[in-house]
């Protein structure tokens, strides 16, 4: 995801002390790239419906075997043009979709009217993915997934928004394959060719991709021709390229899949009307080993909480389309008086349902920088207690508010996202801020998330009961305590998985209901295993316990010890918070006048534990 330099050249647009139209933004923001094709549709009209009106189902080549099923040239349904006739849309953009992929949030410090501001900066962003397997892989650029801990892929047409998990990823010629959850075999799809076309300089090419406005739901054609092969195999393309392209599919004059598109020039270093393209030979052999194991994996990954992958899939979808610049444009209205906080609003609802670390840090990130545009172009002060009374006042405080609320409710939830996102642990290691009332439900709420994450040192302590048999003898039972003492602990009481090495001690008393009796001492060198939350976890213990016992068969009490050197206990367990029960098997090699004599003893223990 590269969108993070666009965002902060709008930031600093939006933070400038003239106040600035909603609309002259707009243009502004369009100006900055090669050749706009979403903004002048009539210019992409002859790439668009040239393939339309060809006959592709003569020339297009036979696909792959999972794809031999599908229709040669399906059309697309399209809504009527009010201005003229129908635009019909072929087979290649029926199956042309746009990925929505978000990531952590970094920071930058800019210089306000007045003070330095910590500005978030969300990876989000948009790219074209084309889809080439009816269980839903979709072919992209690497760059648009890099980073991303949720993806999401938007059919065209209105088909709907549909979760998706990478399944491979090469980073060196930037391409992608993608697995979408999907209840029934797409339909429309362009399949990988079997063997890599020929193709010539100065072909004719068309691009087609979802450029620049997250909202369309077709997507746009740009025609231009192959320039060169570059060193590393990719293809040089003389055609415009605009952001949101990257991962389109690529096709030539009879509508075959050659490439995929993933970079353009740099405007801002003179370069335009560049591009550059992966061809099909490398993702056709990733596809093909991706058949081979890396397909299933993602496939029970998707399934294993589906609903859930579900439920993600919209909120990054409504984040990508509400969120982003439309937002801080909002926000830059707000401070002018000129709207309603409509969006903020829809995102505020979009966060009462959403429980994952990750997108409560995106949205907390939007609220910041909101909040951050009306306080800097309402003249620049410290905090919104210091704005005058109005709309703007009000909006800013919640904004601020809210952010602070999801960012705490995100490390609640993952404290891992504090490390991941550096504006989370920004967020949350700030002081409340100046001007803004806490509810009590957020004061709890902030209590429990800013306590400090210990290191969750505790003794281990246990005291239960254990049964043994001796030859001869009815059951003996015994009463066993024990204390250890951790020497070394992994983790904090945060972590999912930890480790320590403990040492400590032991008694034993043990007897039957006849004539026999004893008592031991022994001390404990033990391995300890935590693997779980810090309310419910799997426990072992499993440790080496030398020592000494008194008492025998037909012995008088206390009348000498036998030295007990070659001990061990296993202790498998459940912890509920810092209270844990455990199954114990303890074996000892007591060194008796004669012979050494083994001891087994079974039973439960019930303590405390890290």
């Amino acid at each position: 995801m590269r969108t993070l330099p666009l965002r902060l050249t709008l930031l600093f647009t939006l933070l400038a002390t003239t106040p600035l139209t909603v609309a002259g933004q707009e243009r502004s923001a369009e100006r900055s790239t090669p050749t706009p094709t979403s903004t002048t549709p009539a210019a992409t009209t002859p790439a668009t419906t040239t393939p339309a009106t060809s006959t592709p189902a003569a020339t297009t080549p036979a696909p792959p075997a999972p794809t031999t099923e599908t229709p040669p040239a399906p059309t697309a349904e399209t809504p009527s043009n009010p201005f003229g006739p129908t635009l019909a849309y072929g087979r290649v953009d029926a199956a042309t979709v746009r990925v929505f992929a978000v990531g952590d949030v970094e920071t930058v410090q800019i210089r306000g009217r007045h003070v330095m501001r910590v500005v978030a900066l969300p990876q989000t962003g948009h790219g074209t993915g084309v889809v080439v397997d009816p269980r839903g892989v979709v072919v992209t650029a690497a760059h648009v997934v890099e980073g991303a801990h949720h993806v999401a892929v938007r059919l065209p047409n209105g088909g709907g928004i549909a979760p998706a998990t990478v399944v491979h990823r090469d980073d060196t010629l930037d391409f992608a394959l993608l697995l979408v959850l999907a209840d029934t075999p797409f339909e429309h799809l362009v399949a990988l060719p079997e063997a890599a076309p020929t193709l010539m300089v100065r072909q004719t090419v068309d691009a087609i991709g979802y450029p620049l406005d997250a909202s369309r739901e077709q997507p746009q054609s740009t025609r231009g021709i192959l320039s060169a092969a570059l060193d590393d195999g990719r293809l040089q393309l003389g055609i415009s390229v605009n952001p949101g392209n990257s991962g389109g599919p690529l096709i030539d004059e009879h509508e075959n899949l050659v490439g995929i598109v993933v970079a353009r020039g740099d405007p801002s270093r003179g370069v335009q009307g560049i591009g550059v393209a992966v061809p099909v030979a490398p993702i056709r052999a990733a596809y093909d080993t991706a058949l081979g194991g890396e397909l299933a994996r993602a496939h029970a990954r998707l399934h294993e909480a589906p609903e859930r992958w579900r439920r993600s899939a919209e909120v990054v979808d409504a984040l990508v389309r509400l969120g982003g610049a439309d937002v801080l444009r909002e926000a830059a209205s707000i401070a002018d008086h000129a709207t309603e906080p409509e969006r903020l609003r829809a995102l505020a609802r979009i966060a009462r349902q959403t429980e994952d670390a990750s997108l409560l840090a995106l949205l907390s990130a939007f609220f910041w920088d909101a909040a951050l545009v009306i306080l800097e172009r309402s003249g620049g002060p410290r905090t919104p207690a210091l704005l005058p009374s109005g709309g703007p006042r009000q909006v800013a405080t919640q904004a601020l508010r809210k952010a602070h609320e999801l960012a705490r409710r995100a490390r609640a939830i993952d404290a891992s996202v504090a490390r991941r996102s550096p504006f989370i642990a920004y967020v949350v290691g700030l002081q409340r801020f100046a001007g803004a009332e806490e509810s009590e439900e957020e004061r709890k709420r902030r209590a429990q998330a800013e306590a400090p994450v210990g290191k969750g040192w505790f003794p281990l302590l246990h005291m239960g009961y254990a049964s043994h048999r001796l030859v001869g003898l009815d059951a003996v039972h015994s009463l066993q305590l024990t204390a250890s003492f951790p020497l070394y602990l992994s983790g904090d009481r945060s972590s999912r998985v930890r480790a320590g090495l403990a040492v400590g001690f032991g008694l034993d008393w043990s007897m039957n209901w006849l004539d026999y009796h004893s008592f031991s001492v022994f001390g404990i060198l033990e391995l300890a295993l935590r693997i779980g939350g810090p309310k419910l976890a799997f426990t072992g213990r499993i440790g080496w316990t030398p020592g000494a016992l008194t008492g025998c068969d037909g012995c008088e009490p206390y009348e000498h010890w036998d030295a007990a050197p070659v001990g061990f206990r296993v202790a498998p367990g459940m912890a509920i918070g810092r209270f844990d029960i455990a199954f114990v098997v303890h074996a000892t090699g007591v060194d008796r006048p004669r012979e050494r004599e083994w001891l087994l003893q079974v039973g439960m223990q019930a303590g405390t534990t890290f």
